[in-house]
Protein backbone atom coordinates (compact mmCIF):
# COMPACT_ATOMS: atom_id res chain seq x y z
CA UNK A 1 0.00 0.00 0.00
CA UNK A 2 0.85 3.61 -0.51
CA UNK A 3 1.95 5.07 3.06
CA UNK A 4 2.24 8.80 4.45
CA UNK A 5 3.19 9.79 7.40
CA UNK A 6 1.58 12.89 9.38
CA UNK A 7 3.55 15.24 10.89
CA UNK A 8 3.68 16.59 14.26
CA UNK A 9 4.74 20.04 14.29
CA UNK A 10 1.98 22.36 16.72
CA UNK A 11 1.39 25.82 15.94
CA UNK A 12 2.27 28.09 18.96
CA UNK A 13 -0.68 28.78 20.54
CA UNK A 14 -0.93 25.61 20.79
CA UNK A 15 1.67 24.29 22.21
CA UNK A 16 0.11 24.21 25.60
CA UNK A 17 -2.44 22.33 25.19
CA UNK A 18 -1.82 19.71 21.97
CA UNK A 19 0.59 17.29 24.25
CA UNK A 20 -2.49 17.11 26.73
CA UNK A 21 -4.84 16.34 24.10
CA UNK A 22 -2.49 13.91 22.05
CA UNK A 23 -2.02 11.63 25.64
CA UNK A 24 -6.07 12.06 25.89
CA UNK A 25 -6.27 10.51 22.75
CA UNK A 26 -3.66 8.16 22.86
CA UNK A 27 -4.97 6.34 26.36
CA UNK A 28 -8.47 6.28 24.94
CA UNK A 29 -7.13 4.47 22.06
CA UNK A 30 -5.00 1.89 24.61
CA UNK A 31 -8.38 1.66 26.86
CA UNK A 32 -10.16 0.24 24.18
CA UNK A 33 -7.91 -1.89 23.16
CA UNK A 34 -7.89 -3.60 26.58
CA UNK A 35 -11.49 -3.95 26.87
CA UNK A 36 -11.67 -7.31 27.45
CA UNK A 37 -10.42 -9.27 24.12
CA UNK A 38 -8.37 -12.34 23.15
CA UNK A 39 -4.60 -12.27 23.30
CA UNK A 40 -2.56 -12.84 20.22
CA UNK A 41 0.45 -15.21 19.97
CA UNK A 42 2.79 -16.21 17.48
CA UNK A 43 2.42 -15.44 13.66
CA UNK A 44 -0.99 -15.13 13.66
CA UNK A 45 -3.38 -12.15 12.81
CA UNK A 46 -6.20 -14.47 12.52
CA UNK A 47 -8.17 -14.48 15.96
CA UNK A 48 -12.22 -14.54 17.12
CA UNK A 49 -13.82 -12.50 20.03
CA UNK A 50 -17.09 -11.20 20.80
CA UNK A 51 -16.51 -8.98 17.92
CA UNK A 52 -16.69 -11.44 15.43
CA UNK A 53 -13.88 -13.38 13.07
CA UNK A 54 -10.85 -11.29 12.39
CA UNK A 55 -7.98 -12.06 9.85
CA UNK A 56 -5.17 -9.34 8.61
CA UNK A 57 -2.84 -12.11 6.97
CA UNK A 58 -4.37 -10.72 3.35
CA UNK A 59 -2.28 -7.64 4.29
CA UNK A 60 0.71 -9.68 5.37
CA UNK A 61 0.81 -13.25 4.11
CA UNK A 62 4.47 -13.48 4.98
CA UNK A 63 7.50 -12.01 6.74
CA UNK A 64 8.77 -10.45 3.87
CA UNK A 65 5.26 -8.34 2.92
CA UNK A 66 6.44 -5.27 4.67
CA UNK A 67 5.64 -1.54 4.15
CA UNK A 68 8.27 1.26 4.24
CA UNK A 69 8.63 4.59 3.87
CA UNK A 70 10.40 7.44 4.31
CA UNK A 71 9.74 11.09 5.73
CA UNK A 72 11.75 13.98 6.97
CA UNK A 73 14.81 12.11 7.92
CA UNK A 74 12.39 9.19 9.38
CA UNK A 75 12.26 5.84 7.40
CA UNK A 76 9.69 3.73 8.83
CA UNK A 77 9.70 -0.61 8.42
CA UNK A 78 6.57 -2.71 9.46
CA UNK A 79 4.86 -5.55 9.16
CA UNK A 80 1.49 -6.31 11.82
CA UNK A 81 1.56 -10.16 11.39
CA UNK A 82 5.18 -10.98 11.39
CA UNK A 83 8.12 -10.09 13.02
CA UNK A 84 9.77 -7.66 10.63
CA UNK A 85 13.12 -9.82 9.06
CA UNK A 86 16.18 -8.41 10.05
CA UNK A 87 17.44 -9.16 6.29
CA UNK A 88 15.04 -5.94 5.51
CA UNK A 89 16.29 -3.81 8.26
CA UNK A 90 19.27 -1.58 8.21
CA UNK A 91 22.23 -3.28 10.75
CA UNK A 92 21.36 -0.70 13.93
CA UNK A 93 17.70 -2.03 13.80
CA UNK A 94 19.32 -5.72 14.61
CA UNK A 95 21.49 -4.84 17.59
CA UNK A 96 18.57 -3.99 19.24
CA UNK A 97 17.98 -7.77 19.71
CA UNK A 98 14.39 -7.48 19.81
CA UNK A 99 12.09 -8.80 17.22
CA UNK A 100 9.57 -5.98 16.26
CA UNK A 101 6.53 -5.49 14.02
CA UNK A 102 7.57 -1.77 13.31
CA UNK A 103 11.06 -0.05 12.89
CA UNK A 104 11.77 3.49 13.20
CA UNK A 105 14.75 4.44 12.26
CA UNK A 106 16.01 8.48 12.41
CA UNK A 107 19.29 9.29 11.14
CA UNK A 108 21.76 5.94 11.59
CA UNK A 109 19.47 5.42 15.36
CA UNK A 110 16.31 2.46 15.31
CA UNK A 111 13.82 2.46 17.73
CA UNK A 112 11.47 -1.33 17.74
CA UNK A 113 8.20 -0.34 18.09
CA UNK A 114 7.24 -2.81 20.68
CA UNK A 115 7.93 -6.45 20.83
CA UNK A 116 6.51 -8.92 18.50
CA UNK A 117 7.17 -12.06 21.40
CA UNK A 118 5.21 -9.62 23.79
CA UNK A 119 1.55 -9.08 22.11
CA UNK A 120 -0.71 -8.59 24.32
CA UNK A 121 -4.41 -7.52 23.06
CA UNK A 122 -6.52 -7.28 20.03
CA UNK A 123 -9.49 -5.45 20.19
CA UNK A 124 -12.09 -3.55 18.47
CA UNK A 125 -11.49 0.44 19.25
CA UNK A 126 -13.35 3.77 18.07
CA UNK A 127 -10.57 6.30 17.36
CA UNK A 128 -10.05 9.56 15.93
CA UNK A 129 -13.87 9.38 14.12
CA UNK A 130 -13.27 6.10 12.92
CA UNK A 131 -13.63 2.30 13.67
CA UNK A 132 -11.78 -1.07 12.96
CA UNK A 133 -9.67 -4.28 15.04
CA UNK A 134 -6.48 -2.77 16.52
CA UNK A 135 -3.65 -4.91 17.87
CA UNK A 136 -1.20 -3.64 20.37
CA UNK A 137 2.65 -4.21 20.47
CA UNK A 138 4.06 -2.99 23.81
CA UNK A 139 7.66 -3.14 25.39
CA UNK A 140 9.85 -1.94 22.32
CA UNK A 141 13.36 -0.18 22.55
CA UNK A 142 13.43 2.81 25.13
CA UNK A 143 14.04 6.19 23.18
CA UNK A 144 16.37 7.42 25.23
CA UNK A 145 18.84 5.50 27.75
CA UNK A 146 17.87 7.18 30.78
CA UNK A 147 14.11 6.19 30.65
CA UNK A 148 12.80 2.53 31.41
CA UNK A 149 9.30 3.37 29.49
CA UNK A 150 9.59 1.30 25.61
CA UNK A 151 7.88 2.28 22.99
CA UNK A 152 4.66 0.85 21.67
CA UNK A 153 3.10 0.36 18.46
CA UNK A 154 -0.87 -0.11 18.10
CA UNK A 155 -2.08 -1.21 14.72
CA UNK A 156 -5.27 0.04 13.98
CA UNK A 157 -6.98 -1.34 11.10
CA UNK A 158 -9.57 1.02 10.20
CA UNK A 159 -12.67 -0.11 8.67
CA UNK A 160 -13.40 0.77 5.34
CA UNK A 161 -14.94 -0.77 1.81
CA UNK A 162 -12.06 -0.83 0.08
CA UNK A 163 -9.10 -3.82 0.67
CA UNK A 164 -6.31 -1.77 1.27
CA UNK A 165 -5.69 2.07 1.43
CA UNK A 166 -2.79 4.31 2.50
CA UNK A 167 -1.34 3.79 5.68
CA UNK A 168 -0.74 6.63 8.53
CA UNK A 169 1.80 6.74 11.40
CA UNK A 170 0.70 8.81 14.51
CA UNK A 171 3.86 9.38 16.52
CA UNK A 172 2.92 10.27 20.29
CA UNK A 173 6.27 10.67 22.19
CA UNK A 174 4.11 11.63 25.59
CA UNK A 175 2.79 8.21 26.12
CA UNK A 176 5.54 6.36 23.84
CA UNK A 177 3.40 5.07 20.97
CA UNK A 178 3.47 4.66 17.40
CA UNK A 179 -0.27 4.66 16.51
CA UNK A 180 -0.63 2.69 12.29
CA UNK A 181 -3.63 3.22 10.85
CA UNK A 182 -3.90 0.86 7.95
CA UNK A 183 -7.65 1.54 6.36
CA UNK A 184 -9.26 -1.78 5.11
CA UNK A 185 -12.22 -3.64 4.98
CA UNK A 186 -10.09 -6.59 7.05
CA UNK A 187 -10.57 -4.19 10.12
CA UNK A 188 -14.32 -4.59 9.73
CA UNK A 189 -16.33 -7.04 11.53
CA UNK A 190 -19.78 -7.37 13.11
CA UNK A 191 -21.52 -3.97 14.09
CA UNK A 192 -18.55 -2.12 12.49
CA UNK A 193 -18.49 -0.14 10.28
CA UNK A 194 -17.18 3.52 9.02
CA UNK A 195 -17.58 6.18 11.36
CA UNK A 196 -17.48 9.46 10.12
CA UNK A 197 -18.37 12.58 11.38
CA UNK A 198 -21.14 14.12 9.73
CA UNK A 199 -20.92 17.73 8.18
CA UNK A 200 -23.69 18.70 11.54
CA UNK A 201 -20.91 19.49 13.85
CA UNK A 202 -17.56 20.51 11.50
CA UNK A 203 -21.12 23.40 10.42
CA UNK A 204 -22.10 24.17 13.89
CA UNK A 205 -19.03 24.72 14.63
CA UNK A 206 -17.55 27.19 12.24
CA UNK A 207 -20.98 29.37 12.24
CA UNK A 208 -19.98 29.62 16.37
CA UNK A 209 -16.77 30.31 15.31
CA UNK A 210 -17.56 32.76 11.90
CA UNK A 211 -20.05 34.89 14.26
CA UNK A 212 -17.67 34.93 17.62
CA UNK A 213 -15.17 36.59 15.34
CA UNK A 214 -17.98 38.90 13.62
CA UNK A 215 -19.20 39.66 16.59
CA UNK A 216 -16.10 40.51 18.81
CA UNK A 217 -14.66 42.05 15.87
CA UNK A 218 -16.72 44.42 15.36
CA UNK A 219 -17.21 45.37 18.79
CA UNK A 220 -13.49 46.15 19.45
CA UNK A 221 -13.43 48.23 16.15
CA UNK A 222 -17.15 50.30 17.17
CA UNK A 223 -15.25 50.65 20.68
CA UNK A 224 -11.54 51.97 19.56
CA UNK A 225 -12.59 53.47 16.36
CA UNK A 226 -15.93 55.27 17.03
CA UNK A 227 -15.88 55.01 21.38
CA UNK A 228 -19.21 53.09 21.19
CA UNK A 229 -19.51 51.29 24.48
CA UNK A 230 -22.12 48.38 25.11
CA UNK A 231 -24.72 46.85 23.47
CA UNK A 232 -24.22 50.58 21.34
CA UNK A 233 -20.68 49.02 19.83
CA UNK A 234 -21.66 45.76 18.49
CA UNK A 235 -21.72 45.46 14.51
CA UNK A 236 -24.47 46.65 12.87
CA UNK A 237 -26.57 47.10 15.91
CA UNK A 238 -29.56 48.89 13.89
CA UNK A 239 -30.02 46.62 11.47
CA UNK A 240 -29.90 43.40 14.24
CA UNK A 241 -32.70 46.15 15.94
CA UNK A 242 -34.90 45.65 13.57
CA UNK A 243 -34.91 41.75 13.07
CA UNK A 244 -37.86 41.14 15.35
CA UNK A 245 -40.27 43.46 13.82
CA UNK A 246 -38.69 42.31 10.08
CA UNK A 247 -39.73 38.72 11.11
CA UNK A 248 -42.98 39.60 12.40
CA UNK A 249 -44.15 41.60 9.32
CA UNK A 250 -42.84 38.74 7.17
CA UNK A 251 -44.98 36.04 8.92
CA UNK A 252 -47.96 38.44 9.02
CA UNK A 253 -47.42 38.63 5.50
CA UNK A 254 -46.68 35.32 5.06
CA UNK A 255 -50.01 34.63 7.05
CA UNK A 256 -52.04 36.51 5.17
CA UNK A 257 -50.86 35.18 1.77
CA UNK A 258 -51.59 32.03 2.43
CA UNK A 259 -54.77 33.04 3.97
CA UNK A 260 -55.62 34.46 0.43
CA UNK A 261 -54.50 31.52 -1.53
CA UNK A 262 -56.86 29.47 0.28
CA UNK A 263 -59.53 31.62 0.09
CA UNK A 264 -60.21 32.76 2.94
CA UNK A 265 -59.23 36.10 3.42
CA UNK A 266 -61.58 37.21 6.21
CA UNK A 267 -63.52 39.80 4.25
CA UNK A 268 -67.08 39.79 2.59
CA UNK A 269 -67.21 39.63 -1.24
CA UNK A 270 -68.99 42.88 -2.47
CA UNK A 271 -71.94 42.08 -4.43
CA UNK A 272 -72.56 38.63 -3.64
CA UNK A 273 -76.20 37.54 -3.32
CA UNK A 274 -76.41 41.31 -4.72
CA UNK A 275 -80.24 39.66 -6.27
CA UNK A 276 -81.25 38.51 -2.92
CA UNK A 277 -83.68 41.68 -1.52
CA UNK A 278 -83.65 40.25 1.99
CA UNK A 279 -79.78 41.09 2.10
CA UNK A 280 -80.56 44.86 2.17
CA UNK A 281 -82.35 47.15 3.82
CA UNK A 282 -83.64 51.20 3.41
CA UNK A 283 -82.78 54.44 5.76
CA UNK A 284 -86.02 56.33 5.89
CA UNK A 285 -84.62 60.49 6.25
CA UNK A 286 -86.70 62.47 8.83
CA UNK A 287 -87.75 65.31 6.37
CA UNK A 288 -85.21 68.31 6.75
CA UNK A 289 -82.27 65.85 8.22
Amino acid sequence: PVATRRGSRQRPLCDSIMPVLRVVATLSLLFGVFLGNEGVSGQSCVWDDQYGHHDMTPLAPNADRIFSFSDKGTTFYGNPCYPVPYTKVPPSCRTLGIQAPLYMLRGTQCFAGGNFADSERVGQVVYNGFAGASILYPNGSPLAPSTSVRLKTIFLFRCVTEESGPIEIMEDLQTMSLVVVWPTRYGCSRGFTDIKISWGWPFIFWFIFIVAIYVGGGMLINQRKYGLTGLESMPHVDFWREIPGLVKDGCVFTYDHVKARLGKTGYDQIGENANDEANWTTTAKAPGV
